[in-house]
């Protein structure tokens, strides 16, 4: 079911940082709470618009919290969450109004931020105040800060250079339009974590507006509103309705979850990347449109994270020049610690007259690259002591070189020096046990993360557990063919009889030995790599016959019937079915069933086949790396494959005999990605063999 079939932000209470709000809104009087609210610039506690401009604030509260259900104007996305709010765009104090009631308040919302050119760091006391809310708000789970990216993309201003913004401890917010791409305005940068709905396109939003004649429009509402001022509240709004499917989430729980469920939007923009730990991202989008039906669904069933663990490389001090015009000057450091990313930030000192003129990258030992500072030439003064951070390694592992680059693209001017930099990670233990095996290795493998007793079973210690590994024993054949050829696969020591062609099919088993394309049972000389038969048995080849292999029964489940060519066992609910919106050819193929987190759909048949190949066209949709679709002969695993494959063709061994071939799309504890689903075609199977008349 959808998110607002189950959750309005009841029990949530949201502050609107802004320029006023008109408390007497007939859609934003009902859930406003006026014993948290405050202006900060008259320093009373009447929170409404003083000036005629002061429209802002109350078209933000209506897309965060506007009362639904009463018949009335519109509904925010967590209508049913309290609101309060802080009149603060008037000269007043930035930190009271993100500070105060911090044990009442969940989320502080903000659509807005410190604009203008040149590189801003947040103050101290700025800077500490978010430290605080973070560790000590909402019953030290942490308050949650969302903040709209900011509207500058056409000035070429990246987010992190906007303090609060880029800071980790806030979730920065990019707009997209109607149709799903950049609305032309929206801030580019990696701290972008999401992008939600707003105008840039034809429509704009529809909110509240200020009563009566003054505001945006001459009603009490307006469609119009727009800017990542929209966007933001959009997901600080869904931040309430995670927060009532789980209210006991920390602030880093709420940003893994929106990372999680968010989606791709825009795919064939160029800037998509995929990093090291799966997950596609862009400077553009983040992780992508935030989707609020995929975020309660993981917020219900989350796994919390474990303690937040951070790691610093040394204080370089390299005080180096920068060339000009397009040589990049790196640096570089070999992490060791083993951590599971939720941030990195930089800190750099450059001594440069004209920052305009860098660029500043961070490439993982993934090989993925977050831009940090980009060529803008609305920036000014000197670059000193800057810090950015990337959001966009979600997911990675420490170890390995970083390296950091700086760019220089024009070839005049100043040059500048680099004088120190250093990269902080923040995240959790990649192995949580201390056992040797990281987290998401003991997720895939079935152990426990919090057990150091309990470990994956690896016979041939590669490092690859039994339950992933082709070839568990390390002989060089895989799992598959010593199945088929009667050796354990288990035994490194106990090896399949001779491979004649070195096919990976042991001649006991392999019906042309030779690989001459004549089965052994029709070639009187199997053994020979030639096509020669004998068939009067004079020692004289004779090449008169053609010889066929196999009849093979092919099911491409076009029918009506799911077992008009084989008799499947669909297993326990819920079931694989046809499916007529896809197929590798043809009008249908067979999709696995809907399922949740922990679940598994299974489907197979038992036959006799004959000693040959067997193929099916597979195709997967799901989250990379931990959802799979398996395939498995007689209960050993053969093959897997996770991700977003699209239609592939796969061929296997199969001996003579009864067999059961089993296919299972099996999800992990949490998240979903794509379709979420596995699908097959045209199966074909080698069901009995013949041979032509003799040629003359």
């Amino acid at each position: 079911t959808a998110a607002w079939d189950r959750y309005n932000g009841s029990g949530v209470m949201i502050r609107i940082v802004d320029d006023g709000l008109d408390i007497l809104h007939e859609d934003l009087q009902p859930n406003f709470d006026a014993s948290t609210s405050y202006d900060y610039c008259d320093n009373d506690e009447d929170p409404s618009p003083v000036a005629s401009s002061d429209n802002h604030g109350t078209a933000v509260a209506g897309v965060a919290a506007g009362m639904g259900d009463n018949g009335i104007g519109i509904a925010g996305v967590a209508w049913g969450a309290s609101h309060n709010h802080a009149r603060f765009l008037c000269g007043g104090a930035a930190v009271p109004a993100l500070s105060d009631f911090n044990q009442d308040i969940d989320i502080y919302h903000n659509s807005w931020g410190y604009g203008g050119a040149g590189f801003a760091s947040l103050g101290p006391s700025s800077a500490a105040m978010l430290e605080s809310g973070v560790y000590d708000g909402r019953s030290s789970l942490g308050s949650i800060f969302t903040f709209s990216a900011g509207n500058e993309y056409t000035s070429d201003e990246n987010v992190n250079q906007k303090g609060f913004q880029k800071s980790r401890y806030t979730i920065a917010i990019g707009a997209i339009t109607y149709s799903g791409v950049q609305s032309w305005y929206s801030s580019i940068g990696a701290p972008v974590l999401v992008v939600g709905p707003s105008n840039g396109g034809s429509l704009g939003i529809t909110t509240a507006d200020r009563t009566g004649s003054v505001g945006y429009s001459s009603t009490n509402y307006t469609d119009s509103f727009g800017g990542t001022s929209s966007s933001g509240p959009k997901v600080a709004g869904l931040a309430g309705l995670i927060l009532e499917a789980e209210p006991t989430l920390t602030w880093r729980d709420m940003q893994a979850i929106l990372v999680h469920s968010s989606t791709p939007n825009d795919l064939n923009h160029e800037n998509w990347s995929v990093n090291g730990a799966g997950l596609p991202v862009s400077h553009y989008y983040g992780f992508g449109m935030v989707d609020a039906t995929a975020a309660v669904n993981l917020a219900e069933n989350w796994t919390f994270l474990g303690p937040e663990v951070n790691i610093s490389t040394p204080l370089y001090t390299p005080s180096v020049n920068i060339p000009p015009s397009g040589t990049p000057l790196s640096f570089s450091h070999t992490v060791t610690d083993l951590l599971n990313i939720e941030s990195v930030e930089l800190f750099m000192d450059v001594d440069h007259q004209n920052p305009e003129d860098l660029i500043i990258t961070l490439t993982s030992p993934s090989g993925y690259t977050s831009i940090l500072a980009d060529t803008n030439p609305a920036e000014y003064g000197n670059m000193r002591y800057h810090d950015m951070v990337s959001m966009h390694h979600y997911g990675e592992l420490t170890a390995g070189t970083w390296t950091v680059n700086v760019l220089d693209v024009n070839s005049t001017g100043s040059t500048g020096t680099v004088n120190d930099w250093q990269l902080v990670f923040h995240g959790t233990e990649a192995d949580a046990d201390g056992d040797g095996w990281t987290n998401e290795e003991e997720n895939l493998c079935g152990s426990m993360v919090n057990d150091p007793n309990s470990t994956p079973d690896d016979v041939d210690g590669d490092g690859t557990c039994d339950a992933m590994d082709d070839d568990i024993d390390g002989d060089g054949w895989s799992n598959v063919s010593e199945m088929a050829c009667g050796t354990d696969a288990y035994d490194p020591l106990s090896l399949p009889s001779a491979d004649t062609d070195s096919d990976g099919l042991c001649d006991s088993v392999d019906i042309d030995d030779d690989n001459d394309g004549i089965e052994d049972n029709m070639d009187a000389f199997p053994l020979d790599g030639q096509a020669w038969h004998d068939t009067d048995g004079d020692g004289l080849a004779d090449e008169t016959y053609k010889l066929v292999c196999c009849t093979y029964s092919l099911d491409e489940f076009e029918d009506v019937q799911l077992n008009s060519t084989f008799s499947w066992d669909l297993g326990a609910s819920p079931s694989w079915s046809l499916d007529n919106s896809t197929s590798s050819s043809g009008n249908a193929s067979l999709r696995s069933g809907s399922i949740s987190d922990n679940e598994a759909s299974s489907i197979s048949l038992t036959l006799s086949t004959e000693s040959a190949n067997g193929s099916f066209a597979y195709k997967v949709d799901s989250e990379s790396s931990y959802d799979f679709l398996i395939f498995s002969v007689d209960g050993a695993q053969v093959e897997s494959w996770s991700g977003d494959t699209g239609w592939s063709n796969y061929s296997f061994p199969l001996s003579a005999g009864t067999h059961t071939l089993q296919w299972t799309y099996s999800k992990d504890y949490t998240v979903s990605n794509g379709q979420d689903a596995a699908w097959i075609d045209n199966l074909d199977l080698p069901t009995s063999l013949f041979m032509t008349n003799p040629e003359v």
